[in-house]
C-alpha cells in the first residue's frame, strides 16, 4: 500500500481529495463541486477495472484522512 500512497499523493489536490465514482462504461469521475463530476479516466468499457481504481482511491483517501 505504500507505493499506492506515494502515487496517490502525486495527484492534484482537487482530484485526490474528493470522492470518485465509476460508471458501467468504465468511466471514472471525481466529484469536487461539479454536479456530474469531472471525468478523469476511461477504461474502454471495463467497468471492473474502473471499480477497482475507485476502490484503490477510496482506500488511499481513507488512510490519508486517518480512518
Amino acid at each position: 500500500m505504500d507505493a499506492m500512497k506515494v502515487l496517490h499523493q502525486q495527484l492534484a489536490p482537487d482530484v485526490r481529495c474528493v470522492a470518485w465514482s465509476s460508471k458501467c462504461a468504465g468511466e471514472v469521475f471525481a466529484h469536487g463541486g461539479l454536479a456530474d463530476g469531472l471525468r478523469i479516466g476511461h477504461f474502454q468499457g471495463d467497468a471492473e477495472l474502473a471499480t477497482f481504481v475507485v476502490a484503490a482511491h477510496d482506500a488511499c483517501r481513507a488512510q490519508e484522512m486517518g480512518k
